[in-house]
């Protein structure tokens, strides 16, 4: 098991994702406004697993890799496609 924590493995995820902002990331993932941020910065330590799961979702990884660091690590492309899947999906709530 890693010792890293939320904050690190949000900020890894990120990375795979340059033109993603934190602000976008909270919209995609349902969450109230500056609510990553707080998580990415390490001010939320223990987030509710609901807004992990929330997260987790937007970026096609498991809940249990992004809180502890259990299994293998996303790559990038899984990272992405899941996303744009996000993004896709935002777009057509509001074009409904």
């Amino acid at each position: 098991m890693s010792t890293e924590n939320i904050a690190a493995r949000l900020a890894r995820l990120l990375t795979h994702v340059p033109d993603m902002t934190l602000e976008e990331l909270d919209a995609l993932a349902g969450l109230s406004r500056g609510h990553s941020s707080q998580i990415r910065r390490g001010a939320k330590i223990d987030p509710r697993k609901e807004t992990v799961e929330a997260i987790a979702a937007v970026f096609k990884v498991k809940a249990s890799w992004l809180t502890y660091a259990e299994g293998r690590e996303p790559g990038a492309r899984t990272v992405q496609a899941g996303v744009a899947g996000a993004r896709a999906a935002a777009h057509r709530r509001r074009n409904v």
